[in-house]
């Protein structure tokens, strides 16, 4: 996949392939092909690179699986659902955790990934596992029959389709005190560089002088800055200089950069990557790899995918500049001033629980780029019914 080939090279491209892309993103898809007469509800399971593979995918979490643990404060003999278990590796640790009590449900939509969970509940010992299969559309029989007092939502939450009325549903299926806990990216999805973001700005133009000749980052980013500025950085007023550097941070993003800096299905060892940024760098990278990247024709890239390329080249982007970018939470991931601002105010996830009678308990950072949300049920108010439909998570 080359985003740059026949196109500008400007970060402007970036912005107009959102708004080209969003309409093939999975729910708006599946809504398209629901309106065509004759034409079948779609459900999208990559199997393209075979099980392993989506198992080698879901592993690299294991390490971020770890640090949700503590979060999810699990106790003895409590019944669990995790929505979308895909290889299991969250139902596992869970199901360990609770110390053979209580009960862990692990569903899919894929009878190969349930069979698969099943093998490895064996094989683990953990007789308190269950997985079990669902249906694609609306809120399967299974959740509606059993009581839980707490439903995991893990990397699934962009693929659920009516989120408001398929949570609405699940609601009836908590216990007293029971949680709802969805893990994910905030769906306000804008991860520009802006001005606030350099707390260094000096230091950050000394490095792009001093980039080696012939390096990835000259040839795709400090290049572009000196064609801008029509000469060396040192000539250039600070004011000027500072735009052009943002500019083409922010067009990298929507670049290839990240097929620099694979080794395989891993990212590259060399990356100076934080303890939790590395497997999540390198679920994303396994991810792309699942779905063709690079290789994969523009025209055919879903609005997640794009997204998973945009958070994959921002963290090889802090990686690199780090020491002259904001560290302070949320940064350097989210961007700081008003945009921010605004991204936190303007999520979609804490929307629709709200519409679906839940108040949120808890918001917790989960570095990086992504948020804990703990929701729990309002007392009072009615339950609307409707049907969600979820497309599987890779």
């Amino acid at each position: 996949m080359r985003l740059r080939s026949a196109r500008p090279r400007t970060a402007f491209v970036g912005a107009v392939l959102i708004a080209t892309l969003l309409p093939l993103c999975p729910a708006a898809r599946a809504a398209a092909d629901a309106a065509k007469p004759g034409k079948k509800k779609r459900i999208f399971i990559y199997w393209k690179s075979g099980l392993q593979a989506v198992i080698r995918t879901q592993e690299a979490k294991i390490p971020r699986i770890d640090a949700l643990l503590p979060i999810l404060k699990l106790k003895k003999g409590m019944s669990v659902l995790d929505i979308g278990a895909g290889t299991g590796q969250q139902s596992y640790k869970m199901a360990a955790a609770l110390r053979g009590t209580g009960h862990v449900y692990a569903t899919d939509i894929d009878p190969q990934l349930v069979a698969y969970m099943g093998d490895q509940a064996r094989a683990r010992g953990l007789k308190n596992l269950q997985p079990v299969l669902v249906t694609a559309d609306g809120v399967d029989p299974f959740y509606t029959s059993h009581k839980f007092d707490l439903v995991l939502i893990y990397d699934l939450i962009s693929y659920i389709h009516d989120r408001v009325g398929y949570f609405s549903q699940i609601r009836r299926s908590l216990n007293p005190g029971g949680r709802v806990v969805v893990v994910g990216q905030p769906e306000a999805d804008h991860y520009a560089f802006v001005p606030e973001d350099v707390v260094d700005w000096k230091g950050l133009v000394a490095d792009l002088e001093r980039e080696p000749q012939g390096s990835v980052f000259d040839r795709e980013l400090v290049r572009q800055i000196r064609s801008m500025a029509g000469g060396p950085l040192s000539s250039v007023p600070p004011e000027e200089l500072h735009r052009d550097i943002l500019f083409q941070l922010n067009r990298c993003l929507y670049e290839d950069l990240f097929a620099n800096f694979v080794d395989g299905d891993d990212v590259a060892p060399g990356l100076k990557l934080a303890p939790l940024e590395r497997p999540y760098a390198t679920w994303l990278v396994r991810r792309l790899r699942l779905a063709g990247m690079p290789g994969r024709n523009t025209a055919e890239i879903l609005y997640i995918e794009l997204r998973d390329v945009v958070t994959l080249n921002k963290l090889i982007l802090i990686q690199r500049y780090r020491k002259y970018l904001r560290s302070d939470a949320p940064h350097p991931y989210i961007p700081s001033g008003p945009e921010g601002r605004w991204i936190t105010g303007h999520n979609a996830i804490t929307r629709d629980f709200r519409k679906a009678g839940y108040v949120q308990a808890a918001k917790i950072g989960f570095v990086p780029f992504q948020d804990v949300w703990i929701f729990s049920a309002r007392p009072q108010g009615p339950v609307s019914g409707g049907k969600g439909r979820r497309t599987p998570p890779r």
